[in-house]
């Protein structure tokens, strides 16, 4: 199923990365080394995504630098802003 859905998105625009679960702290450490950013530490300690309502975490700021990194997605897929 993830694999049709990556294909579907492809035909619009290729990803440029397409991260597994089980590869995703190495994979992460080695994009933050090659940007010069030290390492984060991850644990297996995680919120559950049920349990954490996206009002709490929102910020305009971190938004706005969102947009600015994603500029192309945010155009190709129409995001606007959080309405928070």
């Amino acid at each position: 199923m993830f694999s049709a859905s990556v294909a579907s998105v492809a035909q619009i625009v290729p990803p440029n990365f397409v991260i597994r679960e089980t590869e995703l702290k190495s994979v992460l450490s080695f994009i933050a080394d090659t940007q010069g950013r030290s390492q984060t530490t991850f644990t297996d300690n995680v919120v559950n995504p049920v349990d954490l309502a996206f009002g709490r975490v929102y910020d305009p700021a971190l938004e706005a630098k969102a947009k600015a990194i994603y500029t192309k997605d945010y155009e190709i897929f129409g995001f606007g802003d959080y309405a928070a």
